[in-house]
């Protein structure tokens, strides 16, 4: 499929009170919300460059658009468990579809930045996240606890 109807600079409402990003992507201006746009990669290339992707990255990318208000939903669950408010502590980055898939779905990385410029990277398979960040687990995040929860 021809990505030309994909822009990889996209508006999405659900990314609404995290913290802006400076141009280069690589710090927060704590004071300031997001403007509520970020970049979409397939295998970090933006989707605007790409000339076409496959099934499973298009279901991917179709998942997103119609469910991304749970999906972030989920991922501020899922960081409120390291931190008290995410929104108001992170800034997000980017969306990353992944090469790998499962259940005709590639997975999707989800990338936030800290005010330390620490990259956090959460991997789902459509809802359901399947690798949290390490960086959390460094700082003592119970893995066994947050997969029961789920």
């Amino acid at each position: 499929m021809q990505t030309r109807d994909y822009d990889c600079y996209v508006y999405i409402a659900s990314t609404m009170g995290f913290r802006q990003l400076n141009e280069n992507g690589d710090t927060i201006f704590i004071n300031k919300e997001t403007d509520g746009y970020c970049n979409i990669y397939v295998n970090n290339i933006a989707v605007s460059f790409l000339h076409s992707m496959n099934s499973k990255q298009i279901n991917a990318i179709h998942y997103f658009e119609n469910n991304h208000s749970d999906i972030f939903k989920i991922l501020i669950d899922y960081l409120s468990n390291q931190f008290k408010s995410p929104k108001n502590e992170l800034g997000f980055k980017h969306i990353n579809i992944l090469d790998e898939n499962r259940e005709g779905y590639c997975l999707t990385e989800y990338v936030f930045l800290t005010t330390n410029k620490e990259k956090i990277k959460v991997k789902l398979i459509k809802n359901i996240i399947i690798q949290p960040s390490k960086s959390l687990f460094k700082k003592g995040f119970d893995k066994l606890n947050f997969f029961m929860k789920i």
